[in-house]
């Protein structure tokens, strides 16, 4: 009986009818993959179908398919060679994406002209928590690798991070946000923050202005004019259009030309003194915290961000993708980040220059070029059809991100691969082929 189920079985396996079957599943799959990554991304693609349990399974068996088929035909003679290399080369080209998967990595590199990096951002996430009890030193107590993906948070079954008896909950995960940034008004912690109404003529626009941790003063720029905030007393406008706001015992002045100081209001409207500009406080923080409001999309663009929800005790904020969070207790402070993992390199790139190309009469970019300087003092060129190979890592020209500022530089993008399985696909696929020329060969001979 046990012999005849394992007949059974064996057959099964070397059955014309369970390959027909995998080829079948493998354009479904593939077909719904390419559905998938059409409208969202690659990255929503692999989660769904090419890295999910069902591409697994059908690509386990046909490994056991092929296998088994090979064995069926043992011992080979010299007209199975066709059919052995192909079978063989298949093999080999599942193997090397196996290698690939489990040990290759895909992430990016981001830098400005003098800057250098000798770390990568992979795609992958992970949560990290600090505690600081002077807001200047702070002590990583948390962190843990998360695909918020897959666990799919909710206000019933939140992802729980305990650490240092605390607990923050993630209670949701939009995998595609759009966030807008804003303050609230905080009793400890925060930082001075105010919203306001510049409008004139010429421009008519609202923004915020807050200071960060340890800042006294910031500064904003709005063509030949300037608009600080500062809680040093004794500053002084370094030009006649700086318009400066002082934060006093938790109150609001205000100086043109380093005239006297003015009270002012939330609501209370001045002239600039530039052009026909007024001036309007909409809003005063004497302490402030940035938060960020995210609102889900249906679909990915160069704006949206994943994006988490945290409760923490009574606290409820939003941390989008390479952001943080803070939660401030009696004594200490927390800080929560959600970021992209990070890689060392084990060596170091900088960026020398980088130049833009674009169309004639147009701001669209036609083409773009990184000159790196490796560790060794030589320096290469890195376009879109020219990559950099540098001790088993490959270098893109990707992308770049665009000044600002008329004093920012741009930001170049590559991407990184390192994979070690290529070389057993490019076996694999050598297999293959000669197995192919040899049948239509041996056809041809026939």
């Amino acid at each position: 009986m046990f012999f005849k189920k394992l007949s059974i079985i064996y057959k099964l396996f070397v059955s014309i009818k369970l390959a027909i079957f995998i080829l079948i599943s493998l354009a479904v799959l593939t077909a719904i993959g390419t559905f998938v990554e059409s409208k969202y991304d690659q990255e929503f693609a692999n989660k769904l179908v090419y890295h999910s349990f069902w591409m697994a399974s059908v690509m386990l068996l046909l490994s056991i398919n092929l296998t088994m088929v090979l064995i069926d035909r043992w011992p080979w003679k010299k007209k199975h060679a066709p059919f052995v290399l192909a079978h063989f080369g298949i093999l080999t080209l599942i193997l090397g994406s196996i290698f690939t998967k489990y040990l290759g990595v895909d992430a990016s590199l981001s830098f400005k002209e003098a800057e250098s990096s000798s770390t990568i951002s992979l795609s992958d996430m992970e949560i990290k928590v600090y505690s600081s009890f002077d807001g200047e030193k702070f002590s990583l107590i948390y962190q843990n690798p998360v695909d918020m993906f897959f666990i799919k948070p909710t206000e019933k079954k939140a992802y729980s991070i305990s650490t240092a008896g605390e607990e923050f909950k993630v209670v949701e995960y939009l995998p595609f946000a759009l966030g807008r940034q804003t303050f609230k008004s905080v009793l400890k912690g925060g930082q001075p923050a105010l919203r306001f109404h510049l409008f004139g003529s010429r421009a008519n626009l609202v923004e915020w202005l807050s200071l960060e941790l340890g800042q006294t003063t910031v500064s904003k720029k709005f063509g030949l004019a300037t608009i600080s905030l500062t809680v040093d007393k004794n500053y002084k406008a370094k030009n006649k259009n700086e318009l400066v706001l002082f934060v006093q015992k938790e109150q609001i002045f205000y100086s043109l030309n380093n005239n006297q100081k003015r009270s002012l209001k939330s609501g209370r409207t001045f002239q600039t003194g530039w052009m026909d500009f007024e001036f309007r406080l909409l809003e005063f923080f004497p302490k402030a915290q940035k938060e960020f409001i995210f609102k889900a999309v249906e679909k990915p663009s160069e704006d949206t961000v994943k994006a988490i929800r945290i409760r923490h005790e009574d606290q409820s904020v939003w941390v989008g993708q390479n952001s943080y969070a803070r939660f401030f207790k009696k004594d200490k402070m927390y800080v929560l980040t959600y970021l992209n993992k990070k890689e060392a390199l084990g060596f170091s790139l900088k960026l020398i220059d980088f130049k833009i190309t674009k169309y004639q009469g147009s701001n669209k970019a036609k083409s773009y070029e990184s000159t790196v300087e490796l560790e060794n003092g030589s320096k290469v060129l890195i376009s879109m059809n020219e990559p950099l190979k540098y001790k088993g890592w490959t270098f893109y020209q990707s992308s770049f991100i665009e000044p600002e500022k008329e004093t920012d530089s741009y930001v170049s993008i590559l991407s990184v691969n390192r994979d070690p399985g290529r070389f057993l696909k490019y076996v694999g696929s050598a297999l293959v082929v000669i197995g192919i020329i040899f049948l239509f060969y041996r056809r041809k001979l026939s």
